[in-house]
């Protein structure tokens, strides 16, 4: 099991392992010795680590209109990759995961409606996927199903007469 660790400070820069324990140190020290070095305050910043099954890796984060932020990167189990996108809070807790089929999506933007759209590849093909708010991909309305088999109905009522009119 592959984690994926992340460390956001105001702005939601991504910042490595070994500079986050830095400035953690920086911002005890000074908090303990009262020194003149500005401190980071405690909501500012945070670590967290999202595991999934196989290897991760984050490629894009956004911070989202409800303040929180939205990750998008890659799962990959032996030859298997999926996209893998996560919604934190604020304080970088997990509110949803979802992944999505074969391929790697390398980008995530809001939109108005605060879904979001994923840009990325499906083997050979490049792709845009959007996503509703809780990250799933709407399904087809139900609503256009009877109409769609009424016309079909009809239209195979019409073209069986047709036939029968030019085979008698």
């Amino acid at each position: 099991m592959d984690r994926v660790n992340i460390l956001f400070v105001e702005g939601g820069s991504r910042i490595s392992s070994k500079l986050s324990a830095l400035l953690l140190v920086i911002a005890v020290v000074s908090l303990l010795s009262a020194s003149i070095i500005p401190v980071v305050a405690a909501s500012s910043f945070f670590y967290q680590t999202y595991e999934r099954i196989g290897n991760g890796r984050a490629y894009s984060v956004v911070q989202t209109s409800d303040d929180g932020y939205i990750l998008l990167g890659l799962i990959q189990i032996e030859d298997y990759s999926s996209s893998w996108l996560v919604k934190t809070d604020l304080d970088g807790n997990m509110e949803w995961n979802q992944t999505y089929g074969y391929g790697s999506a390398n980008s995530v933007i809001q939109t108005s409606n605060s879904g979001y759209v994923i840009a990325g590849t499906n083997l050979n093909d490049f792709c845009l996927v959007k996503v509703d708010e809780a990250g799933i991909i709407p399904e087809f309305p139900s609503w256009a199903i009877l109409p769609l088999l009424f016309i079909v109905a009809l239209v195979s009522v019409f073209y069986k007469n047709r036939l029968y009119k030019l085979i008698s």
